[in-house]
């Protein structure tokens, strides 16, 4: 009995000292990541824009240019209970009226831009998306358990650039990224 007693003992503290190395460590490692991630993109994208692709002063740089500052401001409160607050707050409580003139600002200041600048700002914006599922999915116990061993076995399947390719297909406007975007620009708008 005092064998599996200890057994006992020794797998609840091997299971806490797991716990604490996720939610802090690989954590805080996750965060820092992410927000490196996010500094490249937008490094590109200010490239892009000295190299005349985009204007400086053109409205859809700076909308991209100050959510991604958000994001990377805010992307250490990141996590999976703020993105659902944050949808059912936007859709319960009429919050959904700042989404709206977020989608109409940035589609509107889309209309004069050349194809091309259009498809930069889009795939900006696509990787931003993309980094910041990338840190929710390793942030989340819960999404880690489930998406990670999913993505791997679609990555086996479909070979990692035809996986990617089918994300780029995939509309980046839908709702939950835009009501991520409107409340990182507003946190960008404050830095």
């Amino acid at each position: 009995m005092t064998m599996q007693a200890l057994l006992v003992i020794a797998s609840g503290a091997s299971m806490v000292a797991l716990w604490w190395l996720f939610s802090t460590v690989y954590r805080n490692y996750h965060v820092d990541k992410t927000r490196q991630n996010l500094f490249r993109i937008r490094d590109e994208l200010f490239d892009s824009t000295a190299n005349g692709l985009l204007d400086f002063n053109s409205r859809a740089y700076t909308i991209t240019r100050t959510t991604l500052n958000g994001m990377i401001r805010f992307t250490h409160e990141l996590t999976l209970t703020h993105v659902i607050s944050s949808l059912i707050l936007h859709a319960y409580f009429n919050q959904g009226a700042i989404v709206r003139a977020y989608v109409k600002e940035l589609e509107t200041s889309q209309q004069e831009l050349s194809d091309r600048a259009k498809n930069i700002l889009r795939e900006t914006r696509l990787r931003m998306h993309l980094a910041i599922l990338d840190h929710l999915v390793h942030t989340s116990l819960v999404l880690f358990i489930f998406v990670i061993p999913m993505v791997m076995a679609l990555r086996f399947m479909f070979g990692f650039k035809k996986l990617l390719a089918k994300l780029r297909t995939i509309r980046t406007a839908f709702w939950a990224s835009m009501a991520l975007d409107a409340e990182a620009r507003a946190v960008g708008k404050r830095v």
